[in-house]
C-alpha cells in the first residue's frame, strides 16, 4: 500500500492538477499505473488489434436495473481493465472520460461508469458496491478483457473502489484521489447499521492500494487519508 500527500496553497489547484492535467501520457495516468503494475500480471494470450481508442457508450445489466458508462479499448487486447469512478457529482464527467481514454492509451481497457444510477441519492448504499462488483464480473467476461485482472481508479466518492475490492477478489489494484474514506469522522455523518465505509473494510481488502491526497485539502482533511493509511498498514 502506498500513500502520497501533495503540498499546495489551494486545494482546488491541487484537485485541478490531479484531474485536469492529463494531456501528456506521462502525467495523465502515470501515478495510477504505478499501483496497477504492482498487482496486474498479464498472461500471454492471442491478441486482437483495434485501430483506435474511440469511446463507446455501454450499459451493464445489474441487479435492479442497468449501469451505464463510457468504455475505451486499447490497440491490443485482451488487456486488464480499469474501472473509473467519478466524484459525488452523481454522473460521469468529461474529466473522467478523458482519464479513461488516457488509460486506454497506456494499454488498459478502461470504463468510466455511472455507478450512482439507481441509488436514489444514497451515496453509500450497499447496493452500489454490489452492482459495481457485478460490473467487474461482466467486464472480465468480455472478449476485450478475457478474464484479466481488474483495477479501479476513483475520485473522492470514488473511494467506493475500496469497498468493491473487499467484495470482489478480481480487483487487484485500487487508486484513490482525495478519497472519502470516513465521512463519519470527516463530515460528522450518521449512517444506518447496514452501511459500510472504506475505513470499515480494511481487513477485507486484498488489492494493492495507492492513495493520493492534498496535504491542505479543506474538504476532506488529509488526516482522514492518514488514518486510512494507518489502518491498512496495521493489518
Amino acid at each position: 500500500m502506498l500513500c502520497l500527500f501533495f503540498k499546495g496553497s489551494n486545494i482546488m489547484q491541487i484537485r485541478g492538477a490531479l484531474r485536469s492535467k492529463i494531456s501528456a501520457a506521462s502525467r495523465r495516468s502515470a501515478l495510477a499505473v504505478v499501483a496497477l503494475i504492482i498487482a496486474i500480471t498479464v498472461v500471454a494470450a492471442p491478441t486482437l488489434s483495434f485501430s483506435g481508442h474511440n469511446g463507446m457508450t455501454i450499459s451493464f445489466p445489474v441487479e435492479g436495473g442497468v449501469m451505464s458508462g463510457v468504455m475505451f479499448v486499447p490497440a491490443r487486447t485482451p488487456a486488464p481493465v480499469v474501472v473509473v469512478l467519478h466524484t459525488k457529482g452523481l454522473a460521469v464527467e468529461p474529466a473522467d472520460v478523458k482519464f479513461a481514454e488516457a488509460l486506454a492509451n497506456e494499454g488498459f481497457v478502461a470504463v468510466a461508469v455511472n455507478y450512482l444510477e439507481g441509488a436514489g441519492g444514497k451515496l453509500w448504499a450497499p447496493a452500489i458496491d454490489e452492482r459495481l462488483s457485478q460490473v467487474v464480473d461482466l467486464l472480465r467476461g468480455r472478449p476485450e478483457v478475457g478474464g484479466r485482472p481488474v483495477g479501479v481508479v476513483g475520485f473522492s466518492l470514488g473511494a467506493h473502489g475500496i469497498l468493491v475490492s473487499a467484495l470482489n477478489p478480481a480487483v487487484k489494484a485500487v487508486v484513490v484521489y482525495y478519497g472519502a474514506y470516513d465521512p463519519r469522522k470527516a463530515k460528522g455523518k450518521h449512517f444506518g447499521p447496514d452501511v459500510k465505509l472504506p475505513i470499515d473494510v480494511v481487513a477485507e481488502v486484498n488489492a494493492a492500494v495507492l492513495m493520493l491526497h492534498g496535504a491542505l485539502d479543506n474538504e476532506v482533511p488529509v488526516q482522514i487519508a492518514r488514518d486510512m493509511e494507518a489502518a491498512l498498514k496495521n493489518l
